[in-house]
């Protein structure tokens, strides 16, 4: 979902447009007002988000710290990458709030002299907020590139597609922060694109290899467990569309209900991965699952074409939220026609 969050940062609002007139009337001086109302609710929003995210994040390392399950690394890197992210971001807003204020006054107070110097000083923050939200929008993409990528036996020619899309909306974001023209639209789409590929490419194999294990004997823990890895793909797949067709429709329709929704957007993003990383931190149990007969298998064993699945007894835990890992040790073709 990159791109949902820049053109939030750096549409001008209300107040930028008065504020080039230097001067106020009543009439603007109420509109100078209602947007700062609006910029204060989009800064409290956030912080409490933040806050929420802050403590999920807290619950991550330390849920992952304590596994020893392989592929945990890149998953607490991630979340570190995020969190910083996150934080700048929040700083940024905050910066960009007071200084926003300070500029409210000047304009009330006709202190012309400062305006321009605030505005310039303003826009420079609008930027680089959006930079910083474009990159945290590649990160958590990657996030859930590198997930897909595990899901499907590590094959390249699946990052080919939504890597490229992603790549897309990392350009235009980048592009988008330093320009007030290009249409919002494309941005929403482009994300909106990627986020379908890589949910229904990552839920889609995931139902692929439990219909195929249900041909060997499925235990009922392990169906339990491919089901909750799906419900956790597709609602947060659903929710980043929902999120992408929410910014399209109101970007044009309210301007006040657009901004504050930029708050909820700025950390909305890092909290859904982070989330479903503590899912994965808490469900990930030092035991393999029966499946039946005289076999084992684990989440992450993997079918072939020829409809041969090959049940792998793994070395260590793994578990199906994001931490599918890599096959190893001893396997057993078992004929699923």
């Amino acid at each position: 979902m990159l791109g949902i969050l820049w053109s939030c940062v750096c549409r001008p609002s209300p107040l930028f447009c008065l504020a080039m007139q230097y001067t106020v009337d009543p009439e603007q001086s109420d509109l100078l007002w209602d947007s700062m109302t609006v910029r204060f609710w989009q800064m409290g929003v956030s912080f409490l988000l933040y806050g929420i995210y802050l403590n999920l994040f807290l619950l991550t390392i330390h849920t992952l710290s304590r596994q020893r399950t392989l592929g945990r690394k890149p998953l607490i890197i991630a979340s570190c990458i995020m969190a910083v992210l996150g934080t700048t971001q929040i700083a940024l807003n905050i910066v960009e709030t007071v200084l926003t204020a300070r500029f409210a006054h000047q304009v009330l107070r006709a202190q012309v002299s400062t305006q321009t110097r605030a505005l310039t000083t303003l826009s420079v923050l609008s930027e680089a907020q959006g930079v910083v939200s474009a990159i945290n929008y590649f990160v958590t993409d990657t996030l859930f590139l590198y997930r897909c990528y595990v899901i499907w036996g590590s094959q390249r020619k699946i990052l080919i597609l939504p890597g490229f899309l992603m790549l897309c909306t990392f350009v235009v974001a980048i592009l988008g922060s330093h320009s007030i023209i290009m249409d919002i639209r494309i941005p929403y789409s482009i994300s909106a694109a990627t986020n379908l590929v890589l949910t229904f490419s990552t839920a889609g194999r995931i139902w692929w290899m439990r219909r195929a294990a249900s041909h060997v004997g499925l235990g009922k823990a392990l169906r339990g467990r491919y089901n909750t890895a799906m419900a956790i793909i597709l609602e947060s797949g659903a929710i980043y569309c929902t999120a992408a067709i929410f910014f399209i429709v109101v970007a044009s329709q309210n301007e006040e209900i657009y901004v504050i929704g930029g708050g909820i957007e700025q950390q909305l993003i890092n909290i859904i991965p982070t989330f479903t990383l503590v899912y994965v931190g808490l469900n990930n149990r030092v035991e393999d699952a029966p499946v039946g007969g005289s076999c084992k298998t684990s989440s992450n064993f993997h079918v072939s074409p020829t409809r041969t699945v090959r049940v792998v007894q793994p070395s260590r835990p793994s578990s199906v939220g994001l931490d599918f890992e890599k096959e190893e040790t001893k396997q057993t073709d078992v004929d699923c026609v």
